[in-house]
Formats: C-alpha cells, sequence, structure tokens
C-alpha cells in the first residue's frame, strides 16, 4: 500500500475503533448513575460484571493473537464488530435482569478484544510497513474522541428516551458503520499467509518467562490505575462537590486529552524514545492525582488533573505495540503481544471493581492513594526493565 493511502485508512480504522471503545470502556461509565437509578441491582455488582467482562476480554487476547499469527486476521476484523452491535441489541433487550446484564457485557468485551487497539495494532505491527508507528498514531488521535462522544450523547439519549434505547443506538451503529469501516481501514494491513519464519511456535499456551512478565507488569498498573479512574469519576467528582452537568463534562475529557498526549508523541516522537514515554506516564498520573485530591478547592484544579492524567495515558497505545515488538521480538509476535495483552487487560477488568471495594469500605481519596502509590510501584519496576532490557535496544 502506498504511504499517501495511509491517511485513508488509519482514519476509517479510527471511526471504527472510536465505536468500538465507546462501547465496550465508555458506555458503562456514562450510563451507570441510570442503572443505579433504575435497575435494583448494587454498584458493586453492576460494577463486577463490567470487570468480569474486561477480564474474560483480557484472556481472549492470546487466542486472537494466535489466530493473527496463523492468518486469521481478516476473519476477526469481519466478525468481532458484528457481534459486538448484536451483544448490545441483546443487553438493551432485558439488562434488568442480572443474568442478562453480565452475559451481555462478557459477550460485548469478548468480541471487542478482537478488533480494538491490542489486535489490530498487532497486525499493523505484523506488516512491517515504514509508517508503522504514525498510522498507529492516527487511530489512536481519532479514537481518543471514543469518551468525549459517549458520555454526552448516551447522556442525553439516557434522560430523552432511556437507557436502553441509547444501548441500542450505539449497537446499530456499530453494525452499519463500524463493520465496513474497520474492514476499509485494515484490509491492506492483514497477512493471509504469514511467513513460517514467524511462526515458531505450535504450541497453544506459551511459557511466560521473566521478561515477558516484567515488560507487562507496568503496562497492567497503568491501566488498572486508568480503568479505575474512568469508571469511577462522575461519582468521584460528585463526592468532591462538583455539579453532575460539571462532571460530565470532565469525564467527557478524558478523549480530547489523549489526543493532546498523542499530539506531542506525533510532532516531537523522534526526540521522545518510547522507552522514555512509559515513565513520562507514571510521572504525570502522580502529579494529576495530587490535583484531583485538593479538586474541591476549586473545579479548576479537575481539569488540570484531566489534562495531566488523560494526555499521559493516551500515549500509552502507541507505545505498547512498538516497545513490545523491541524486547520481544516479531516471532509469533501475535501471540506474545496477546499475553501482553492479558495483562493490560487485567488491569483495565480489576480497575472498576477494586474501586468500589476501597469506596465502600473508605471514600473517593483512598481511592485517589491507592492509585498513587500504585503508580510509585509501575515507577521502580520501569527503572528495573531499564536496566535489564532497554539498555540493551537500539537508540530511537
Amino acid at each position: 500500500m502506498l504511504i499517501s493511502s495511509v491517511p485513508i485508512a488509519a482514519i476509517c480504522t479510527g471511526v471504527a475503533v472510536t465505536l468500538f471503545y465507546s462501547a465496550s470502556y465508555y458506555l458503562f461509565p456514562a450510563l451507570l448513575n441510570f442503572w443505579l437509578d433504575t435497575l435494583s441491582i448494587s454498584k458493586n455488582n453492576l460494577t463486577f460484571a463490567f470487570s468480569l467482562s474486561l477480564f474474560v476480554q483480557a484472556f481472549a487476547f492470546p487466542f486472537y493473537g494466535r489466530l493473527i499469527d496463523r492468518g486469521y486476521g481478516l476473519i476477526l476484523i469481519l466478525i468481532c464488530p458484528i457481534m459486538i452491535g448484536l451483544s448490545l441489541l441483546y443487553l438493551s433487550y432485558a439488562a434488568e435482569l442480572y443474568i442478562v446484564f453480565l452475559s451481555g457485557w462478557i459477550s460485548v468485551n469478548f468480541f471487542a478484544a478482537g478488533c480494538t487497539y491490542n489486535m489490530l495494532f498487532s497486525i499493523i505491527t505484523m506488516a512491517e510497513k515504514k509508517d508503522t508507528k504514525r498510522t498507529i498514531i492516527i487511530i489512536t488521535l481519532i479514537a481518543g474522541f471514543a469518551s468525549t462522544i459517549t458520555f454526552p450523547i448516551m447522556t442525553y439519549f439516557a434522560s430523552t428516551h432511556g437507557w436502553k434505547f441509547a444501548i441500542m443506538i450505539i449497537g446499530i451503529s456499530i453494525i452499519i458503520i463500524g463493520t465496513p469501516m474497520l474492514y476499509a481501514g485494515m484490509k491492506n494491513y492483514v497477512i493471509v499467509k504469514v511467513p513460517k519464519k514467524l511462526q515458531n511456535n505450535n504450541k497453544i499456551l506459551l511459557r511466560i518467562d521473566s521478561k515477558l512478565l516484567l515488560l507487562s507488569l507496568p503496562f497492567f498498573l497503568i491501566a488498572l490505575n486508568h480503568q479505575m479512574l474512568v469508571s469511577h469519576i462522575i461519582p468521584l467528582l460528585l463526592e468532591k462537590g462538583l455539579e453532575f452537568k460539571m462532571a460530565i463534562i470532565i469525564a467527557s475529557l478524558f478523549g480530547p486529552f489523549q489526543v493532546v498526549g498523542r499530539m506531542i508523541i506525533l510532532f516531537f516522537g523522534e526526540k521522545i524514545s518510547d522507552t522514555n514515554s512509559l515513565f513520562y506516564i507514571f510521572y504525570m498520573t502522580v502529579i494529576s492525582l495530587l490535583f484531583l485530591y485538593v479538586t474541591h478547592i476549586s473545579p479548576t484544579l479537575a481539569f488540570i488533573f484531566i489534562l495531566l492524567e488523560a494526555s499521559a495515558y493516551g500515549i500509552t497505545s502507541i507505545i505498547l505495540p512498538l516497545i513490545s515488538k523491541d524486547v520481544l521480538g516479531m516471532s509469533d509476535f501475535g501471540q506474545k503481544f496477546g499475553y501482553v495483552s492479558v495483562f493490560y487487560a487485567i488491569g483495565l477488568s480489576c480497575g472498576p471493581w477494586i474501586g468500589s471495594l476501597i469506596w465502600t469500605n473508605s471514600n473517593y481519596d483512598f481511592v485517589i492513594i491507592f492509585i498513587i502509590l500504585s503508580s510509585i510501584i509501575g515507577l521502580l519496576i520501569c527503572y528495573l526493565l531499564k536496566y535489564k532490557y532497554f539498555k540493551s535496544l537500539p537508540k530511537q
């Protein structure tokens, strides 16, 4: 594919992925308050269902990664979006029943695993085109607006027509818009016949060695911290004394401010290495949480928090496949990256539930303190990773 055509493909993929992330990540926090008001299900049980669905998603990554290594990527990008849409329609039908709510979210996130950042970037990285990083950045720039679209639009539809109608709208949109857009964007990246040299492993399960484990842990903590914030940001800000409308505005800025971080990488990426960016994420998270902790003093501090935290998190999806390729190599990359993605997705899955458990036994101030401490631990792991593996990587 010509380099000049990359932006068009990346734009199509970005639009599709925006819809997928709206459904799999931001729809839940956008509608959480509506469910608390209308369903006879506790907050802990609601967040447990969402967390379990993300946990199931985590263990789908190696399975999908192995399919990609064997040349079945095209099937994934066709089937998974359709199944997400159908799962949402099922969820909208009878979510008052907890078994439907639970199974609906599990289905949404199981199929989302096959058509969101992790597996799509695995396909793009394996294609080994010259503009891999630029393509990934463009996709993430567009998809970064998922929260901006989801929070206000879903809140509006849920307020005026009910939360079931809101879920139906996004489910239908994924089927009729997301699926063809993803195919148009990814068809030239999918490798139908994967070279034998990249298929050295015939085992269904790979051995998780110290290198893979040490690489995965920082990304696990990044995901855990961010998803804890995203899932609880509205009630957290309400507890801090902000008005509901202000909390909605701030929550909708997660996406745009992630774009800020990606724009920095786009324009200054040659001066900032991928490994240094990993350290930057943890430093900015700690600083941002200090502002969030004192948000009760002034709502302006909440905007500073969201700018720092979201812009730092925004570059995670860019550096994750690139650092993984440098450290782990290209042999069986789909499956190896799938295992790294498992840790990342487990962090996402644990975030909402752990946040609820901490809140239930204390308040959201303790959630903030927990995230600060886990970020410091993440920094320490990064220094160990730098000492053992980053120093041997080529200069970027």
